[in-house]
């Protein structure tokens, strides 16, 4: 039993595992807010296009729909119990999104 306790007590590759797991979930974080902040600018664009007549209203309705879905799709990400799992950091939803 002393062996086991030692093992397990022992400082090590699992503390190192949870640094590196800790470290890869903030640059996905970090990731993820990139990309939500890069939908919002895509948004912003395709409002000063519909108030400058660039493109037709419909082309405009569609394409921020899309925005709009990926913009959710992202803040359920880091909002609603997203989480990382360590085989090459994919991404599993959670059953409320």
């Amino acid at each position: 039993m002393a062996q086991i306790e030692g093992v397990i007590l022992q400082d090590g590759p699992l503390e190192a595992d949870q640094q590196q797991h800790l470290e890869q979930s903030e640059q996905e974080i970090k990731s993820v807010k990139h990309q939500l902040a890069s939908v919002d600018q895509r948004q912003n664009n395709l409002l000063n296009a519909l108030a400058d007549g660039l493109l037709p209203n419909q082309v405009i309705e569609q394409r921020y729909g899309e925005e709009e879905n990926s913009k959710r799709q992202l803040s359920c990400r880091l909002l609603q119990g997203s989480h990382w799992t360590p085989d090459q950091w994919s991404y599993q939803p959670s059953e409320s999104c």
